[in-house]
């Protein structure tokens, strides 16, 4: 019982790409690809004993409680357990010997994992469990095969925002979320310390119920793998798992401790033709991995960052108010994208079904549910001689009549014709000209004509919303027209305060639309436009459409004047966050 599998030291080839490049890697370029295999090396770095140091230490108290000499169960308390010819010490026999109640036994065994030492200090997750954490946070690692009895692992992915669905019991996998729609699947494989029924001896640990094999089996089959902190001593289902299941789909890469790896691993490691991956501790490995991950995210970030064009091609004021206007209103919030490569030989047609997803789509769109809220604020007239309604009408999102509605053009309104309140207009299309310009545009413009201004963040807000609209969709919507290869090229924003109705001229800038407090003063008058444009590569989503909009509204004020506008634009960034 006390045999343990000696261990060979295994050099890592200098030959090839590191096994640490190769891993970071793969894990970047394929999110929730890889699972982890966690064994007690992660949790003895907390202060957590082993199981089967547990059983060694509840058998010295009960070598302690007949009173034998203390010395004589230091080192292999189990040699004097087989000496006096009883069973295997199963872990639920000696607690029961050593606790007569249920609470009683609770209590024997919350000390192994609630503190670390005698004086009571608790026991925390350590840097590894946060680092692995983290990646669970990130979506990069969704399923977690576990030995340890602790909470541990769990703690720390709560403690990033995740809950994680934890499997103890075979009667808990039934009902479980499938693991590609879980956020993250912790299996405790040899139980729970906190339930009956934990897996120590080599007995227990022999075999799992069916359901458990089933599961394991498939995360092996499935996925890809690393093994962190397990020695595949004792373990003898696992194993049993592990070699039985030798998918080709992803790699796995196998950690050990400065170079050494038990005989039993090395089987496993053969017949998985795992790679070794030499490390200091679970710690020193997660945290690098997540490191080298962090910084491929760096680059692919520099790589996909927007770049500024010096022109934007859709400026407002250089027309007059779009069809379906009446008027040019207060404030113009304009958003605009281009999508490319789609030149008309490569398109579809603009049908009836796909109007009527465009216009399911704009009803469910966070924009048109902002711009209800903004329906509130009392109406003012854009038109000097038209007294304003006394409040917002928004109805629904209409096909616009006059909206050059065609079999590659379609347009659509919310709202009045911009001559009061709040309106909002959505075309896709085309310009029409010639030569063709290869590409298909979805422009939002969006014009308030209301008495009160509006905050910063309100304006981020909408801007924001506009942009995952325009870019990711509004394309959706109409996937049978555009291109199978066509993806937003260009995008761009404006914020303009027109200084005429679209006849008659008017005193108008964003700054007695908007409230600019939060920037800080500009040191000259304030244009009554304000643009930016810029290469894209790829749709946006809530965050990244946030980011964006402070980084434009960033260049914006400082080419505006204004000079010390960082504290008004965090504040702007935390109230887009998503």
């Amino acid at each position: 019982m006390s045999e343990v599998a000696p261990s060979v030291v295994v050099q890592t080839p200098t030959q090839g790409v590191d096994p640490r490049v190769a891993l970071a890697t793969s894990i970047h370029a394929a999110p929730g690809v890889y699972s982890v295999l966690v064994g007690s090396g992660m949790s003895r770095a907390a202060g957590i004993k082993t199981g089967w140091e547990i059983v060694q230490d509840l058998i010295r108290r009960i070598a302690l409680a007949e009173g034998l000499d203390p010395g004589l169960v230091e080192e292999h308390p189990e040699q004097w357990w087989e000496s006096t010819g009883r069973p295997e010490p199963r872990f639920d026999a000696l607690l029961e010997a050593l606790g007569n109640t249920a609470a009683s036994r609770r209590s024997l065994i919350r000390r192994y994992f609630d503190r670390a030492n005698e004086e009571g200090d608790p026991i925390r997750p350590t840097e590894g469990h946060r680092a692995l954490a983290r990646m669970v946070a990130a979506g990069r690692v969704k399923t977690i095969i576990t030995t340890n009895f602790d909470h541990l692992i769990e703690r720390a992915i709560e403690e990033e925002g995740i809950s994680p669905q934890v499997i103890v019991t075979p009667g808990e996998i039934g009902g479980m979320i499938p693991l590609a729609h879980a956020p993250a699947t912790v299996i405790k494989v040899s139980g729970d310390y906190t339930r009956p029924g934990l897996r120590i001896t080599r007995d227990e640990l022999a075999t799992y119920p069916y359901p458990l094999r089933r599961l394991i089996s498939r995360v092996f089959d499935e996925y890809g793998l690393v093994v962190v902190g397990w020695s595949a001593d004792w373990d003898g289902a696992l194993v049993e798992a592990l070699s039985a299941t030798r998918s080709r789909r992803y790699p796995t890469y196998w950690t050990t401790l400065r170079g050494h790896l038990r005989e039993s691993a090395g089987r496993v490691v053969a017949l998985r033709e795992a790679t070794v991956v030499n490390t200091d501790g679970a710690d020193e490995f997660f945290v690098d991995i997540t490191e080298r991950i962090a910084n491929l995210d760096r680059v692919a970030a520099r790589k996909g960052r927007p770049r500024r064009l010096p022109v934007p091609l859709r400026r407002p004021e250089s027309s007059g108010a779009p069809a379906g206007w009446a008027a040019k209103p207060l404030l113009w919030l304009k958003v605009a994208a281009s999508l490319a490569p789609a030149p008309d030989e490569d398109r579809g047609m603009i049908r009836q079904p796909d109007r009527e997803e465009i216009k399911r789509s704009l009803m469910t769109s966070p924009l048109t549910a902002r711009l209800r809220q903004l329906s509130e604020y009392r109406p003012a007239s854009a038109l000097a001689e038209r007294e304003p309604p006394p409040y917002n009408v928004l109805g629904l999102w209409e096909l616009l009549a006059d909206g050059f509605q065609t079999a590659s053009h379609a347009a659509f309104r919310i709202g009045g014709d911009a001559s009061a309140g709040i309106s909002a207009i959505l075309s896709v299309g085309d310009y029409g000209g010639y030569p063709p310009s290869g590409s298909v545009f979805v422009e939002l413009d969006i014009g308030f004509s209301i008495e009160s201004k509006l905050l910063l963040h309100q304006v981020g807000q909408v801007l924001r919303d506009g942009l995952v609209l325009v870019t990711a969709t509004i394309p959706d919507a109409i996937g049978d027209f555009l291109p199978p290869d066509a993806q937003p090229a260009t995008v761009e924003i404006h914020i303009v305060a027109p200084t005429d109705d679209g006849r008659v001229t008017r005193q108008n800038d964003p700054g007695l639309r908007v409230d600019l407090g939060p920037l800080g003063s500009s040191t000259r008058d304030l244009a009554s436009s304000w643009s930016f444009a810029a290469s894209v590569s790829q749709p946006f989503e809530t965050r990244s459409a946030a980011e964006f909009v402070v980084q434009a509204l960033e260049r914006i004020v400082l080419d505006a004047g204004i000079t010390e506008p960082d504290r008004g634009l965090a504040e702007l960034r935390r109230a887009l966050a998503p």
